[in-house]
Order: structure tokens, then sequence, then C-alpha cells
């Protein structure tokens, strides 16, 4: 699913024309990240045009589409008459109108893509973790099965290793099923470890929009905009400056660090 922004005015957002294309994995990056997923998302459009595949969206088609579109909030909420993840993903089928013969097979096989047992389901929702809480928004989302995931701060505050474990998932669904992911971060490490291509957001307007590396080879251009660049770069700079050595591209720093042994 390919979206095109054209002359958007939203809240906090004037955007001209940004394009985003399937099956690829995007980073949000600027205070307005998450007000820019929120419109891919067909909220709070105030001015301009907005195509998904080409069809221009119109306030009649937006529910439509929305359901294409599945959003993970940077805050978690649970209505307080649910008590346990079960009954949660349980009222997310009801609530977006997702038929299907087993729902219970459903929801079990959207905790085994992401590698949970299903005695999770009966866990109170006061007792579970916050990276326990972004599984389950995921595992909602699964069910919706929308051909755009939208993730607000996703990333924030998961360790190493889930941070791996999820980013596997999203670049399977990449590949296999053709889903485009987009994250929200100003994190400059998981953009260049995580995304493919980036869009640089400032005072509401498109800063650049392109792939990662090309992003984080223009120097001036960060520096000027007070965007940090992330360690491997900065490292792989400081090399060529001081030993005038020229490092390859690596977004693992394990890699980075064995290209220094062979050349430093």
């Amino acid at each position: 699913m390919e979206v095109k922004i054209k002359e958007i005015i939203s809240k906090g957002l004037s955007l001209e024309e940004i394009n985003i294309s399937s099956g690829t994995i995007i980073a949000i990056y600027g205070k307005e990240r998450n007000l820019f997923l929120r419109l891919l998302h067909l909220e709070e459009i105030e001015k301009g045009v907005l195509y998904i595949d080409r069809v221009r969206i119109s306030l009649k088609k937006r529910e439509f589409y929305q359901k294409k579109i599945g959003i993970i909030k940077a805050s978690f909420y649970a209505p307080p008459f649910l008590s346990t993840p079960e009954e949660y993903l349980h009222f997310y089928l009801q609530k977006h109108s997702i038929s299907c013969k087993k729902p219970q097979k459903k929801i079990e096989d959207s905790l085994r893509i992401l590698g949970i047992s299903k005695e999770f389901l009966k866990k109170p929702l006061s007792l579970i973790s916050e990276t326990e809480q972004k599984y389950l928004q995921l595992s909602a989302l699964l069910l919706l099965n929308p051909e755009i995931f939208l993730l607000e701060d996703f990333f924030c505050k998961l360790d190493l290793l889930q941070e791996k474990k999820l980013l596997r998932i999203f670049r399977k669904l990449k590949e296999k099923y053709k889903k485009t992911i987009l994250f929200s971060t100003n994190d400059v490490e998981k953009i260049y470890s995580n995304a493919e291509e980036v869009i640089f957001l400032e005072e509401g307007r498109l800063l650049f929009q392109g792939k990662v590396k090309e992003a984080f080879q223009e120097t001036s251009f960060l520096k000027q905009h007070q965007i940090p660049l992330p360690e491997a770069v900065a490292f792989t700079n400081l090399v060529k400056e001081k030993k005038q050595i020229s490092l390859g591209y690596y977004k693992d720093i394990r890699d980075l660090i064995k290209d220094i042994y062979r050349n430093v």
C-alpha cells in the first residue's frame, strides 16, 4: 500500500508532498513525529489531499482505509471494564468488527507469532509490564492485519534483546507479506540500526526524506539542524579525519569493530 501526502495542513503539521512506498521500514524523527503518524492514520486532517494506492481519500472512504492502517499509540490504554489480555483482545475484535469463525484461535495465533504463550492471556492487565503492553498492542494489531503499521515511540524502554526480537518480526512482515512499517523516535541510534528510510521533521514541515545511509552522510546538514550523529557514523568520521582511513558503512557496531581491526 502506497501513501501520498499533498499540501496537507493538520494539527501542528504543514506538509507539501511526501510519498510512502510499500514494503519499507521508515523512521520518523522530530517533535511532531507522532502527529505525523496520526495523520497517516487519517486523523485530524484539516486541509489538503491524501492518496492511498492512487485513490483520493474522502471522509466517506476514511473509515474503510483506517482498517488497512493500524496504529500503536505511545500510551497504553485499556478500558477499566477489561481485566485480562484475553478480554482486551476479544474487545479489540468486536470494536474493529473483525469477523472470524474461531476468535480464540485467531488470538492465540497472534500471540504465537510473537513468541508468547497463551498463559499470558489470563494475566491481570494491572500486572503486565510496559514491554508486555507493547506485545499486547502488537498482537491486537496482528488481529487487524493492516497493510501499514504505525508505531509511536514503540522501541522506547525496550531492552536490546526485546528490540531485536521485535525487529525480526517487523522485517518478516515486510519481506514476506509486503507490510509497511513506520516508527517514530528521536533516538538516532534506533533509526540508524532499524530503519531503511528516514523522515526528518522540523517545526511541522518536512526537512528530509530518503535512505538512512544518505541521511547520515550529510553531516553539515545534520549539524545545522541539531540532529546528532549515530555513534558508528561519528566514529568512522573521526577515523577518516585523524587517520585518513575510510571505513565501510555498517549498521552493526560489531562489524564496524572487525573493520577497524583490519584497517587501523
